[in-house]
């Protein structure tokens, strides 16, 4: 791939490096969990994390007509040993967990995302 910028080279680098510091951020990690327990079912396992792991970053999204899964449940945070610990919690609440009944998929491999 190439690409053409404007001005003289030694400009543009020098301010571009001015801008790095600016631009450079912490990664986020993410883990994924696919059920197919209904989301008014999860609400209450979903609070009592957040209310134990107060940093996380929980998302909760129903997909309708899906027959691999009802909910994709995403937890994020910058710190990938507190979302270790986060989603291990949750995964131990979720309904349909025990007794070997349990409906659910998760990307175990925490993953680096950019926000």
């Amino acid at each position: 791939m190439f690409m053409c910028l404007p001005g003289i080279p030694q400009l543009f680098e020098s301010k571009l490096n001015a801008l790095k510091p600016r631009l450079r951020a912490d990664p986020y990690f993410m883990h994924a969990i696919y059920t197919n327990s209904v989301e008014r079912s999860l609400a209450e396992h979903l609070n009592a994390t957040l209310s134990i792991y107060p940093q996380l970053m929980l998302g909760s999204y129903p997909k309708i007509g899906n027959p691999e899964y009802r909910v994709k449940l995403t937890l994020e945070s910058k710190d990938p040993d507190y979302l270790e610990r986060a989603f291990r919690h949750l995964l131990e609440l979720i309904p349909g967990r025990r007794g070997g009944e349990s409906g659910i998929e998760f990307d175990a491999a925490a993953r680096r995302t950019e926000r």
